[in-house]
């Protein structure tokens, strides 16, 4: 979940309003759709991440 809320949180933050949207993109609307957005590429990256640390968790104890 990390993943996709600290990118959602610098956006909503910093980039949105150095854009001129304002803060959490000017409505809850948009926030929320560009909050959904970003969870499900945090999900995404997560499983990616986590199926590569069990592969190595394997191969390093297949190796030992």
């Amino acid at each position: 979940m990390l993943y996709g809320v600290a990118p959602w949180l610098l956006a909503q933050l910093v980039v949105m309003p150095m854009m001129g949207a304002g803060l959490f993109s000017g409505s809850a609307l948009v926030a929320g759709g560009s909050l959904m957005g970003h969870l499900i590429y945090g999900a995404v990256v997560g499983v990616a991440y986590g199926r590569d640390e069990a592969r190595d968790a394997v191969g390093r104890h297949a190796h030992a």
